[in-house]
């Protein structure tokens, strides 16, 4: 009896790998998931890079004009300027191997909530990364002299970040202020928050625009406020943890290299993105508080490992940033 051919409806020409045409259906998943959990990516600036690890964003402060005095010569003015050097991380990896046999005998799909699973993973790590150089920046010095730096507004004692939209409502135009005092164009203007503060917001009649324009619907994600100032929520955001690295006798709340907590990060993650958040309730910022550079943008592949009978999924990002222009940034603090 002669062997059947069999053909392959993953097998690409005819020959090779059985599995080559899902690589494109599982990238495409990993995006999707990637996409659809992540905020900070495009609230800051992001920059793509080839060649180098680092990029170099020019800052300039603003000219001084004077009155002119007739018959004195023009002899030109200078511009202060400065630039913040930013060197991308090392690779953000998460990988699953799936047994042959065992993925042949389930009765439901795998690979499917594997994808949405690696996704997910990556963008929760991408927005801690954003998240905490946004904070960073909230918490530095000015980049020239008189400009200013970062700020941090402090709940009053009758105010309560936890339980008070309309508290929560006010510290966000109480940033807004702020920032425009320091010359900040806060035409787009951007807050991230838990979803409990989000919710708060989302349920307050103070200051919500929520009959302009379908803005400020509790079915998105995102509101707005009268003042403009869009506001984000997500669980992948740190505010009221201490991501610091964890020690079991001297720091066992530290979630940097945790062994068992579900919000726990990489041991190995650096120390740019690591700070005290426990009284942080959210963050109010433009663009340029912080920058990322993509080095290898959300990449997918899968590999047949023929020695173990299995397919390796890997799901890998290599980016990494650092705070910007301090002043854009604002954290908002419980007391």
């Amino acid at each position: 009896m002669t062997n059947a051919a069999i053909s392959y409806g993953a097998q690409k020409g005819g020959a090779g790998d059985t599995d080559a045409l899902r690589l494109v259906q599982y990238g495409g998943e990993v995006l999707e998931a990637f996409n659809s959990n992540v905020v900070m990516n495009g609230l800051i600036r992001n920059r793509s890079i080839s060649g180098g690890k680092t990029a170099q964003f020019p800052a300039f402060f603003k000219a001084f004009a004077d009155l002119m005095v007739p018959g004195t010569e023009l002899t030109g003015k200078d511009v202060l300027k400065n630039e913040v050097t930013i060197e991308a991380d090392g690779l953000l990896i998460h990988d699953i191997y799936v047994d042959r046999i065992d993925e042949m005998l389930l009765h439901y799909d795998l690979r499917g909530p594997y994808a949405k699973a690696q996704g997910a993973a990556i963008a929760r790590i991408y927005d801690v990364m954003g998240q905490m150089l946004v904070f960073k920046a909230s918490q530095g010095a000015e980049l020239f002299p008189g400009d200013g730096g970062g700020t941090t507004i402090t709940e009053s004692a009758s105010q309560d970040f936890m339980t008070s939209g309309s508290d929560l409502i006010d510290s966000l135009n109480a940033a807004k202020l702020a920032l425009e005092q320091k010359d900040v164009d806060t035409n787009v203007l951007h807050s991230v928050l838990l979803p409990l503060q989000w919710s708060l917001i989302a349920n307050s009649d103070k200051n919500i625009n929520r009959d302009f324009g379908g803005q400020g619907s509790t079915a998105s994600t995102v509101l707005r406020t009268i003042s403009d100032i869009q506001i984000h929520k997500s669980n992948n955001f740190m505010f009221g943890r201490d991501v610091t690295a964890y020690n079991a006798t001297t720091n066992a709340d530290g979630l940097v290299g945790h062994p068992t907590d579900v919000r726990r990060l990489p041991a190995t993650i650096a120390a740019k993105y690591q700070g005290d958040l426990t009284k942080v309730r959210g963050l109010v910022f433009t663009e340029d508080a912080a920058a990322m550079l993509h080095v290898l943008d959300l990449n997918t592949e899968t590999y047949w490992d023929a020695r173990r009978r299995a397919t390796l999924l890997i799901a890998e990002m290599c980016a990494g940033g650092d705070s910007l222009r301090n002043k854009c940034a604002v954290a908002l603090k419980g007391k």
